[in-house]
């Protein structure tokens, strides 16, 4: 399986995938240093710079999508400070993996937002996929800290990602 990885930071995404034996062929992320990082990290795969611009160049086909869009206008976070406006990039997350032809969407986010969450997964369905809503911490994959987040999932195929409902994520 290939993923194509969107708004990657230092690409830990990928490095997960990677241990599941899935390989992350392109990468997309704005930070200039970050970009550098995941050509270190990761010789041979494709970075690119702005989802905005992203899928207009042509997107290269992946079976997995996986992103963060930016929370800084949708989390808790910034309804707390006042700088929630709903802003997101998700729209252009959705119009990538449907270009990629992708039957797998991975959007991980800080929980707090049910009304961008329900978003997504009514995007996501009217795509024709499957959605599940996982939340756990990183504490509970092996991490030292808690830093809880929501993994929005959907897949073409319902025993599948039936399957991934059923298998959560652990330190193992």
């Amino acid at each position: 399986m290939k993923a194509l990885d969107l708004f990657s930071c230092i690409g830990c995404h990928a490095i997960g995938f990677e241990r599941a034996g899935i390989a992350t062929d392109v990468f997309c992320e704005i930070n200039p240093f970050r970009r550098i990082e995941l050509r270190r990290r990761f010789p041979g795969s494709e970075v690119n710079a702005d989802i905005r611009d992203f899928y207009y160049e042509g997107v290269r086909p992946a079976d997995i999508i996986i992103g963060g869009p930016p929370c800084q206008r949708t989390s808790v976070a910034s309804a707390i400070h006042g700088y929630r406006t709903g802003e997101s990039l998700w729209p252009d997350m959705l119009a990538v993996g449907v270009a990629s032809g992708a039957e797998w969407f991975v959007v991980e986010q800080p929980p707090g937002n049910a009304a961008w969450e329900a978003e997504v997964c009514d995007d996501l369905s009217k795509t024709g996929r499957h959605v599940a809503r996982f939340e756990f911490s990183a504490c509970d994959v092996g991490a030292p800290y808690i830093r809880r987040r929501v993994f929005v999932v959907a897949g073409t195929s319902l025993p599948r990602l039936e399957i991934a409902r059923q298998s959560p994520p652990t330190s193992d």
